[in-house]
Protein backbone atom coordinates (compact mmCIF):
# COMPACT_ATOMS: atom_id res chain seq x y z
CA UNK A 1 0.00 0.00 0.00
CA UNK A 2 1.28 3.48 -0.84
CA UNK A 3 1.56 6.16 1.83
CA UNK A 4 -1.33 7.88 3.58
CA UNK A 5 -2.54 11.28 2.32
CA UNK A 6 -4.47 13.41 4.80
CA UNK A 7 -6.68 15.89 2.91
CA UNK A 8 -8.04 17.60 6.05
CA UNK A 9 -5.06 18.82 8.09
CA UNK A 10 -4.66 22.24 9.70
CA UNK A 11 -1.84 24.67 10.28
CA UNK A 12 -1.87 28.41 11.03
CA UNK A 13 1.16 30.73 10.70
CA UNK A 14 2.59 31.38 14.18
CA UNK A 15 2.25 35.15 13.87
CA UNK A 16 -1.50 34.77 13.38
CA UNK A 17 -1.87 32.79 16.61
CA UNK A 18 -0.56 35.58 18.83
CA UNK A 19 -3.30 38.21 18.71
CA UNK A 20 -6.89 37.10 18.17
CA UNK A 21 -8.26 40.36 19.55
CA UNK A 22 -7.42 42.22 16.33
CA UNK A 23 -9.83 40.15 14.24
CA UNK A 24 -12.88 39.62 16.47
CA UNK A 25 -16.20 40.71 14.99
CA UNK A 26 -19.07 42.50 16.76
CA UNK A 27 -20.62 40.24 19.39
CA UNK A 28 -17.46 38.11 19.70
CA UNK A 29 -14.92 38.03 22.52
CA UNK A 30 -11.48 36.56 23.18
CA UNK A 31 -10.86 34.43 26.27
CA UNK A 32 -8.04 32.35 27.61
CA UNK A 33 -9.31 28.77 27.70
CA UNK A 34 -6.26 27.36 29.48
CA UNK A 35 -2.60 28.41 29.71
CA UNK A 36 -1.31 28.80 26.17
CA UNK A 37 -4.71 28.43 24.47
CA UNK A 38 -6.88 31.40 23.50
CA UNK A 39 -10.33 31.17 21.92
CA UNK A 40 -12.80 33.36 20.05
CA UNK A 41 -16.29 33.10 21.53
CA UNK A 42 -19.80 34.16 20.55
CA UNK A 43 -21.62 34.24 23.85
CA UNK A 44 -20.98 30.87 25.51
CA UNK A 45 -20.06 29.19 22.21
CA UNK A 46 -16.37 28.71 21.41
CA UNK A 47 -15.84 29.34 17.69
CA UNK A 48 -12.09 28.91 17.21
CA UNK A 49 -8.96 28.52 19.29
CA UNK A 50 -5.25 29.05 18.82
CA UNK A 51 -2.17 27.62 20.50
CA UNK A 52 1.25 26.21 19.68
CA UNK A 53 -0.37 22.89 18.75
CA UNK A 54 -1.86 24.33 15.53
CA UNK A 55 0.98 26.70 14.61
CA UNK A 56 4.19 24.72 15.19
CA UNK A 57 6.00 23.56 12.06
CA UNK A 58 8.14 21.14 14.05
CA UNK A 59 5.06 19.55 15.60
CA UNK A 60 3.34 19.35 12.20
CA UNK A 61 6.17 17.41 10.57
CA UNK A 62 6.78 15.27 13.67
CA UNK A 63 3.10 14.26 13.72
CA UNK A 64 3.26 13.13 10.09
CA UNK A 65 6.46 11.18 10.74
CA UNK A 66 5.13 9.55 13.92
CA UNK A 67 1.91 8.38 12.31
CA UNK A 68 3.37 7.33 8.98
CA UNK A 69 1.48 9.92 6.93
CA UNK A 70 3.16 10.58 3.60
CA UNK A 71 1.50 13.92 2.83
CA UNK A 72 -0.93 16.41 4.34
CA UNK A 73 -3.12 18.93 2.52
CA UNK A 74 -2.93 22.08 4.65
CA UNK A 75 -5.59 24.65 5.43
CA UNK A 76 -6.15 27.14 8.25
CA UNK A 77 -9.50 25.62 9.28
CA UNK A 78 -12.13 28.14 10.41
CA UNK A 79 -9.48 30.84 10.79
CA UNK A 80 -10.33 31.77 7.19
CA UNK A 81 -13.63 33.25 8.43
CA UNK A 82 -11.70 36.14 10.01
CA UNK A 83 -9.07 36.75 7.32
CA UNK A 84 -9.03 39.82 5.10
CA UNK A 85 -7.02 40.02 1.88
CA UNK A 86 -3.79 41.06 3.59
CA UNK A 87 -3.97 38.20 6.10
CA UNK A 88 -4.81 35.73 3.34
CA UNK A 89 -1.67 36.82 1.52
CA UNK A 90 0.33 36.20 4.71
CA UNK A 91 -1.13 32.71 4.97
CA UNK A 92 -0.40 31.93 1.33
CA UNK A 93 3.17 33.18 1.58
CA UNK A 94 3.77 31.21 4.78
CA UNK A 95 2.35 28.02 3.27
CA UNK A 96 4.38 28.49 0.09
CA UNK A 97 7.52 28.72 2.20
CA UNK A 98 6.46 25.63 4.17
CA UNK A 99 5.90 23.76 0.92
CA UNK A 100 9.35 24.89 -0.30
CA UNK A 101 10.91 23.42 2.86
CA UNK A 102 8.93 20.17 2.81
CA UNK A 103 7.92 19.53 -0.82
CA UNK A 104 7.52 15.78 -0.31
CA UNK A 105 5.28 16.11 2.75
CA UNK A 106 2.83 18.95 2.11
CA UNK A 107 0.23 20.15 -0.39
CA UNK A 108 -1.03 23.71 -0.03
CA UNK A 109 -4.26 25.48 -0.90
CA UNK A 110 -5.10 29.03 -1.96
CA UNK A 111 -6.71 31.02 0.85
CA UNK A 112 -8.59 34.03 -0.51
CA UNK A 113 -11.46 36.23 0.78
CA UNK A 114 -13.90 34.81 -1.77
CA UNK A 115 -16.36 37.32 -3.17
CA UNK A 116 -14.39 40.30 -1.86
CA UNK A 117 -12.15 42.84 -3.57
CA UNK A 118 -8.78 41.45 -4.58
CA UNK A 119 -9.80 37.80 -4.22
CA UNK A 120 -9.41 36.92 -7.90
CA UNK A 121 -5.99 38.57 -8.11
CA UNK A 122 -4.84 36.64 -5.05
CA UNK A 123 -6.24 33.42 -6.50
CA UNK A 124 -4.18 34.01 -9.66
CA UNK A 125 -1.08 34.73 -7.56
CA UNK A 126 -1.61 31.48 -5.67
CA UNK A 127 -2.06 29.60 -8.92
CA UNK A 128 1.31 30.93 -10.07
CA UNK A 129 2.81 29.64 -6.81
CA UNK A 130 1.59 26.16 -7.70
CA UNK A 131 -1.13 25.43 -5.14
CA UNK A 132 -2.99 22.10 -5.19
CA UNK A 133 -6.45 23.63 -4.77
CA UNK A 134 -8.56 26.38 -3.23
CA UNK A 135 -9.86 26.44 0.34
CA UNK A 136 -13.25 27.78 1.39
CA UNK A 137 -15.78 27.64 4.20
CA UNK A 138 -19.24 26.16 3.47
CA UNK A 139 -20.65 29.69 3.31
CA UNK A 140 -19.27 33.23 3.31
CA UNK A 141 -20.43 34.63 6.63
CA UNK A 142 -19.13 38.19 6.11
CA UNK A 143 -21.03 38.47 2.83
CA UNK A 144 -24.04 36.47 3.97
CA UNK A 145 -23.69 34.30 0.85
CA UNK A 146 -24.12 30.59 0.30
CA UNK A 147 -21.72 28.92 -2.14
CA UNK A 148 -24.36 28.91 -4.88
CA UNK A 149 -24.66 32.72 -4.83
CA UNK A 150 -24.71 34.03 -8.43
CA UNK A 151 -22.11 36.70 -7.69
CA UNK A 152 -19.59 33.90 -7.14
CA UNK A 153 -19.68 33.01 -10.85
CA UNK A 154 -16.45 34.94 -11.65
CA UNK A 155 -14.68 33.08 -8.84
CA UNK A 156 -15.90 29.70 -10.07
CA UNK A 157 -14.97 30.58 -13.64
CA UNK A 158 -11.42 31.37 -12.53
CA UNK A 159 -11.14 28.19 -10.45
CA UNK A 160 -12.50 26.02 -13.25
CA UNK A 161 -10.15 27.63 -15.77
CA UNK A 162 -7.20 26.95 -13.46
CA UNK A 163 -8.23 23.30 -13.08
CA UNK A 164 -8.08 23.53 -9.30
CA UNK A 165 -10.34 21.60 -6.89
CA UNK A 166 -12.16 23.34 -4.04
CA UNK A 167 -11.61 21.98 -0.53
CA UNK A 168 -14.50 22.92 1.75
CA UNK A 169 -14.63 23.28 5.56
CA UNK A 170 -17.59 23.65 7.95
CA UNK A 171 -18.45 27.12 9.23
CA UNK A 172 -18.33 28.09 12.89
CA UNK A 173 -21.99 29.07 12.82
CA UNK A 174 -24.98 28.63 10.50
CA UNK A 175 -25.52 31.57 8.17
CA UNK A 176 -28.66 32.65 10.04
CA UNK A 177 -26.72 33.15 13.29
CA UNK A 178 -26.36 36.94 13.12
CA UNK A 179 -26.39 39.60 15.82
CA UNK A 180 -29.95 40.70 15.03
CA UNK A 181 -31.47 37.24 15.55
CA UNK A 182 -33.06 36.82 19.02
CA UNK A 183 -31.27 34.18 21.08
CA UNK A 184 -34.44 32.16 21.52
CA UNK A 185 -34.36 31.60 17.75
CA UNK A 186 -30.78 30.27 17.91
CA UNK A 187 -31.28 26.78 19.38
CA UNK A 188 -27.70 25.68 18.74
CA UNK A 189 -26.24 28.42 20.96
CA UNK A 190 -26.10 26.26 24.10
CA UNK A 191 -24.51 22.95 25.12
CA UNK A 192 -21.74 23.26 22.47
CA UNK A 193 -24.31 22.32 19.81
CA UNK A 194 -22.73 24.73 17.33
CA UNK A 195 -19.70 22.43 17.17
CA UNK A 196 -21.39 19.07 17.62
CA UNK A 197 -24.37 19.59 15.31
CA UNK A 198 -24.09 23.07 13.80
CA UNK A 199 -21.12 22.07 11.65
CA UNK A 200 -22.72 18.92 10.18
CA UNK A 201 -25.87 20.99 9.64
CA UNK A 202 -24.23 23.87 7.76
CA UNK A 203 -22.09 21.43 5.76
CA UNK A 204 -25.17 19.52 4.63
CA UNK A 205 -27.12 22.66 3.72
CA UNK A 206 -24.17 24.01 1.71
CA UNK A 207 -23.81 20.77 -0.25
CA UNK A 208 -27.54 20.54 -0.97
CA UNK A 209 -27.74 24.12 -2.21
CA UNK A 210 -24.91 23.50 -4.68
CA UNK A 211 -26.60 20.30 -5.83
CA UNK A 212 -29.97 21.96 -6.35
CA UNK A 213 -28.90 25.33 -7.79
CA UNK A 214 -27.66 25.78 -11.36
CA UNK A 215 -24.04 26.50 -10.36
CA UNK A 216 -22.78 23.08 -11.42
CA UNK A 217 -24.56 23.32 -14.77
CA UNK A 218 -22.62 26.50 -15.46
CA UNK A 219 -19.33 25.04 -14.17
CA UNK A 220 -19.38 21.30 -14.89
CA UNK A 221 -15.64 20.84 -14.36
CA UNK A 222 -15.58 22.13 -10.78
CA UNK A 223 -14.61 19.51 -8.20
CA UNK A 224 -15.30 19.76 -4.47
CA UNK A 225 -14.08 17.89 -1.41
CA UNK A 226 -16.80 18.25 1.21
CA UNK A 227 -15.79 17.62 4.83
CA UNK A 228 -17.13 15.30 7.50
CA UNK A 229 -18.65 12.82 5.02
CA UNK A 230 -20.86 15.64 3.76
CA UNK A 231 -22.30 16.41 7.20
CA UNK A 232 -25.42 14.28 7.45
CA UNK A 233 -25.48 13.69 3.68
CA UNK A 234 -23.33 10.57 3.91
CA UNK A 235 -25.89 9.03 6.24
CA UNK A 236 -29.12 10.47 4.81
CA UNK A 237 -28.58 10.85 1.07
CA UNK A 238 -31.59 8.78 -0.01
CA UNK A 239 -33.86 10.26 2.68
CA UNK A 240 -32.99 13.78 1.52
CA UNK A 241 -32.84 13.35 -2.26
CA UNK A 242 -35.74 10.93 -2.78
CA UNK A 243 -38.19 13.85 -2.76
CA UNK A 244 -36.31 15.42 -5.68
CA UNK A 245 -36.07 12.05 -7.42
CA UNK A 246 -39.88 11.90 -7.23
CA UNK A 247 -39.95 15.25 -9.04
CA UNK A 248 -37.94 13.83 -11.95
CA UNK A 249 -34.55 15.23 -10.89
CA UNK A 250 -32.65 11.95 -10.32
CA UNK A 251 -30.54 12.04 -13.50
CA UNK A 252 -29.62 15.70 -13.00
CA UNK A 253 -28.65 15.27 -9.34
CA UNK A 254 -26.68 12.09 -9.90
CA UNK A 255 -24.74 13.85 -12.67
CA UNK A 256 -23.96 16.75 -10.37
CA UNK A 257 -22.94 14.42 -7.54
CA UNK A 258 -20.04 13.28 -9.71
CA UNK A 259 -18.43 16.65 -8.94
CA UNK A 260 -18.21 15.86 -5.20
CA UNK A 261 -15.82 13.90 -3.01
CA UNK A 262 -15.97 13.59 0.79
CA UNK A 263 -13.44 13.34 3.61
CA UNK A 264 -13.56 11.22 6.76
CA UNK A 265 -12.72 13.92 9.32
CA UNK A 266 -13.13 13.99 12.27
CA UNK A 267 -12.39 10.48 13.63
CA UNK A 268 -15.62 10.26 15.59
CA UNK A 269 -17.63 7.90 13.37
CA UNK A 270 -18.98 4.56 14.54
CA UNK A 271 -18.48 1.36 12.55
CA UNK A 272 -22.12 1.52 11.41
CA UNK A 273 -21.74 5.14 10.28
CA UNK A 274 -18.56 4.31 8.36
CA UNK A 275 -20.28 1.42 6.59
CA UNK A 276 -23.31 3.58 5.80
CA UNK A 277 -21.09 6.30 4.30
CA UNK A 278 -19.18 3.82 2.13
CA UNK A 279 -22.38 2.23 0.86
CA UNK A 280 -24.10 5.59 0.37
CA UNK A 281 -21.29 7.67 -1.14
CA UNK A 282 -19.04 4.97 -2.58
CA UNK A 283 -15.50 4.16 -1.40
CA UNK A 284 -14.14 5.76 -4.60
CA UNK A 285 -15.56 9.12 -3.46
CA UNK A 286 -14.14 9.14 0.07
CA UNK A 287 -10.73 10.60 1.02
CA UNK A 288 -8.87 10.24 4.29
CA UNK A 289 -9.08 13.29 6.56
CA UNK A 290 -8.04 13.59 10.19
CA UNK A 291 -8.91 17.18 11.28
CA UNK A 292 -5.57 17.14 13.09
CA UNK A 293 -4.55 18.92 15.31
CA UNK A 294 -7.99 20.06 16.52
CA UNK A 295 -7.54 17.27 19.05
CA UNK A 296 -3.99 16.22 19.75
CA UNK A 297 -4.67 12.54 19.05
CA UNK A 298 -6.89 12.99 15.97
CA UNK A 299 -4.28 11.73 13.52
CA UNK A 300 -3.74 8.48 15.41
CA UNK A 301 -7.48 8.01 15.91
CA UNK A 302 -8.25 8.71 12.25
CA UNK A 303 -5.75 6.12 11.06
CA UNK A 304 -7.00 3.58 13.62
CA UNK A 305 -10.56 4.15 12.39
CA UNK A 306 -9.55 3.42 8.79
CA UNK A 307 -7.62 0.33 9.84
CA UNK A 308 -10.57 -1.05 11.77
CA UNK A 309 -13.00 -3.74 10.62
CA UNK A 310 -15.34 -1.00 9.37
CA UNK A 311 -13.49 -1.06 6.02
CA UNK A 312 -12.38 -3.79 3.65
CA UNK A 313 -8.78 -3.91 2.49
CA UNK A 314 -9.75 -2.50 -0.91
CA UNK A 315 -11.78 0.34 0.58
CA UNK A 316 -8.98 1.15 3.01
CA UNK A 317 -6.35 1.37 0.27
CA UNK A 318 -8.53 3.71 -1.77
CA UNK A 319 -9.50 5.98 1.11
CA UNK A 320 -6.09 6.24 2.78
CA UNK A 321 -4.28 7.37 -0.35
CA UNK A 322 -5.23 6.09 -3.78
CA UNK A 323 -8.28 8.33 -4.15
CA UNK A 324 -6.32 11.44 -3.14
CA UNK A 325 -3.53 10.65 -5.60
CA UNK A 326 -6.05 10.40 -8.40
CA UNK A 327 -7.95 13.48 -7.24
CA UNK A 328 -4.96 15.83 -6.96
CA UNK A 329 -3.08 14.31 -9.87
CA UNK A 330 -4.13 17.03 -12.32
CA UNK A 331 -3.59 20.00 -9.98
CA UNK A 332 -0.51 22.17 -9.62
CA UNK A 333 0.99 20.03 -6.85
CA UNK A 334 1.05 16.27 -7.22
CA UNK A 335 0.82 13.80 -4.32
Amino acid sequence: MSGIIDVHHHWVPPQHARNLQKVVLPGQSVREMKPGTTGIFHGPSMLFWMNEQISSVDRLIANLERCGVEKAVLSVSNWLEWLDLAMCREVNDAMHELRRRFPERLLTLAHVPIGEEGALDELERCRSLGVAGVFTIVHLSRKGWTLDHPQLDPFYAAVQSAGLPIVVHPACEPLEYVATTPKERLPLSDFDLLTCYGRPYNTTVSLLRLLLADTLEKFPRLRFIYPHLGGSFGLMKERILSRYYDLGMRERLERRLRQFWFDTAPPRWSRAECRCAVETLGAERILFGSDHPIAEDYLERAIAMLRSAAFTDGERERILGANARAFFGNSGQRP
